[in-house]
């Protein structure tokens, strides 16, 4: 590697304290402050993926090959090193500071991944985001995107259900325990016309707006005759949904009338904002965590669900 080719550390460690910054602003506990060496070893695992391309750090591919260093203490501190870096921890030192670089990488990673269609527009080439791209996207969304009410609502039902269970204040009827399973497999399914953009960000929203739909009306068609728990957390889910999946409209018409030959990638980051990505994230582990083992608990009566 000549010198001209070593990538910049301070440019590394800029772009990791502002994918911290985002996870942070973004996160359910903002206030919660990661040691510095969360945000050194981040931009270390930036300037070794540089390094390792000789590219700029602005053009190093994030996804695997940053989690490849984050995940391998030792090879992250392997020689070289950059040459203006403070020293770093001892590798027995570092395990909880890499998880937490990790989850910061992680939630960066996924708020920009796009997705891959089936259809004309996929050339099979990978798409993997670069350090550059990621800041530009965080320009847009500076303060990360602060928790929905509604998500709050949803949680707040999901922790009412589970100490009722266990306490038996609430024994589920057969009829209750069928709506909780027709309302789990409408959180899990797949959009029942499979589209050209089956694996993208348009098509998760959809999932999502088809599972409002079936959850809203389970509740309206059994409220009459059963829980007020069960009933109130598939409200407030569907509520969320519909907040969530307000864009789709707007994004499906922009869908039908793309270029035909635009690729896949290249659409969702010009349509599908980091915001509304994040929004969908969140939602999705909402739907899978807080609601989807509720629904199991009540299903099977199992609490530790």
């Amino acid at each position: 590697m000549t010198s001209s080719a070593v990538p910049s550390w301070p440019a590394a460690l800029a772009a990791a304290e502002a994918m911290t910054a985002w996870h942070q602003r973004g996160a359910q506990d903002p206030d919660a402050k990661f040691p510095v060496e969360t945000t050194r070893l981040l931009a270390l695992a930036l300037w070794r993926v540089a390094a390792e391309h000789r590219v700029a750090v602005s053009e190093a591919v994030l996804g695997g090959p940053v989690f490849g260093y984050l995940r391998c203490p030792e090879r992250l501190l392997a020689e070289p090193s950059p040459p203006d870096a403070p020293a770093f921890p001892a590798v027995d030192e570092l395990k909880s500071v890499l998880s937490h670089a990790d989850w910061v990488m992680s939630t960066n990673f996924m708020q920009h991944s796009v997705g891959r269609d089936l259809g004309n527009t996929d050339d099979g080439r990978p798409d993997f985001p670069t350090v550059g791209e990621r800041l530009d996207e965080i320009v847009q969304d500076p303060g990360g995107q602060p928790p929905l009410p509604e998500a709050a609502t949803v949680r707040d039902h999901a922790g009412v259900v589970g100490p009722a269970l266990t306490y038996r204040e609430w024994l589920p009827t057969d009829t209750e325990r069928e709506i909780a399973k027709t309302a789990l497999l409408a959180l899990r399914s797949s959009p029942v016309e499979p589209t050209t953009f089956d694996r993208s960000w348009l098509a998760r929203l959809r999932r999502l707006a088809l599972a409002g739909k079936v959850l809203r009306g389970l509740a309206g068609l059994h409220r009459p005759n059963s829980s007020p728990l069960l009933i109130d957390l598939l409200t407030a889910t569907a509520d969320l949904f519909e907040v969530v999946t307000e864009p789709v409209a707007s994004l499906e018409s922009a869908w039908s009338a793309r270029p035909v030959q635009q690729r896949l990638p290249s659409w969702e980051r010009l349509h599908v904002p980091l915001g509304t990505r994040a929004r969908v994230v969140d939602t999705e582990h909402i739907a899978a965590w807080d609601v989807g083992s509720t629904l199991m608990a009540v299903c099977t009566g199992d609490v530790d669900h």
